[in-house]
C-alpha cells in the first residue's frame, strides 16, 4: 500500500462529516459509511458506497478506517474492526489505537461545514513510525500544518485546549448571560475582551492577570459573591476560578501565613 487513497467512515457527526467531506473533495474514495442508521450522511458525494450498520461488515480491501464517533466508543468501536486496514481516530484525549494505525486530532473546534477552498486549522499527528508517512501525507491533504506528538504530548496538548478555548468559551458565555440578565449591552466589553484574547494569542496572560482576586480585594470578592446569590449557578465557578487565580499567582518566595 503505497498510501491512504480509499477509507471507510464510521459516524455521521460533525467531525465526520467535517474532515470525511474533506478528504473526499480532496480525491479520498469514501468506500463504505458506517452509522446506526446505515445512511449517507449529508453533505457527502453519493459514488456508490456501501451504507452499514455493522464496522465488522466494513470490507479489508480499505486502506484505512476512519473512526469519527464519540470519545466514548471509540475504543470500543476499533477493537470489533475487521483486520487489514489502519485505524484512525480523531480524539485529543484517547491512546493511540493499539492496532496499525493512529490519531489525527484536529486542533479546533469541527462545524460540519467546512469551506473545501481553506485549510485553516493544525492538525497534532501521533502515530508508530512504520505508519508516519501515510499518516503525515494523509492529514497534510486536509490540514493548514501538521504537528507530529507523541501519545502524552497530544493528550497535554488537548488538556492545553480545554483551558484555552472550552472553558474560556464558557466564561465569556456566562459573560454574556449577566449582560443579558442586567439588560446591559455587550459591547461594553468588547474592548476588554479583545484585549485578554490578544493577551492570550500572544503568550503574556499570567503577568497581565487583574482583577479582585489577583488584588486579595476581600471586599470585592464578598460584593460579588452577594449579587451572585441572584445567579447562585456561577458562585462554584466564581469562587473556583477565584481561589485558582489566588494559587497561581503565589510568590513561592514569600512565607506562608
Amino acid at each position: 500500500m503505497d498510501g491512504i487513497r480509499t477509507v471507510a467512515l464510521i459516524g455521521k457527526g460533525n467531525v465526520a462529516k467535517a474532515l470525511g467531506t474533506a478528504w473526499q473533495k480532496r480525491g479520498i474514495q469514501i468506500l463504505a459509511f458506517c452509522n446506526r442508521s446505515a445512511i449517507l450522511p449529508a453533505g457527502f458525494a453519493d459514488e456508490n458506497a456501501l451504507l452499514l450498520s455493522d464496522v465488522a461488515q466494513i470490507p479489508r480491501h480499505v486502506d484505512a478506517i476512519l473512526v469519527a464517533v464519540s470519545d466514548d466508543a471509540v475504543l470500543e468501536t476499533i477493537r470489533r474492526l475487521p483486520e487489514g486496514p489502519l485505524a484512525i481516530h480523531f480524539s485529543g484525549c484517547l491512546p493511540n489505537p493499539s492496532r496499525p494505525g493512529g490519531v489525527l486530532w484536529p486542533i479546533q473546534s469541527i462545524i460540519s461545514e467546512v469551506d473545501e477552498s481553506r485549510k485553516d486549522y493544525p492538525m497534532a499527528l501521533s502515530c508508530s513510525l512504520d505508519v508516519r508517512d501515510k499518516m503525515l501525507r494523509f492529514g497534510q491533504l486536509i490540514a493548514s500544518e501538521i504537528h507530529e506528538l507523541n501519545e502524552t504530548e497530544r493528550q497535554t496538548a488537548h488538556l492545553t485546549a480545554v483551558f484555552a478555548a472550552n472553558f474560556t468559551n464558557h466564561c465569556f458565555a456566562i459573560a454574556q448571560e449577566l449582560c443579558q440578565r442586567a439588560s446591559l449591552s455587550w459591547d461594553l466589553f468588547q474592548p476588554i475582551a479583545a484585549r485578554v484574547v490578544e493577551q492570550g494569542i500572544a503568550g503574556t496572560s499570567k503577568k497581565n492577570q487583574t482583577g479582585p482576586a489577583m488584588r486579595n480585594d476581600e471586599s470585592v470578592l464578598d460584593a460579588h459573591q452577594l449579587l451572585l446569590d441572584l445567579h447562585p449557578e456561577f458562585q462554584p465557578v466564581y469562587r473556583a476560578l477565584s481561589a485558582s487565580i489566588q494559587s497561581f499567582h503565589i510568590d513561592p518566595k514569600q512565607p506562608k501565613p
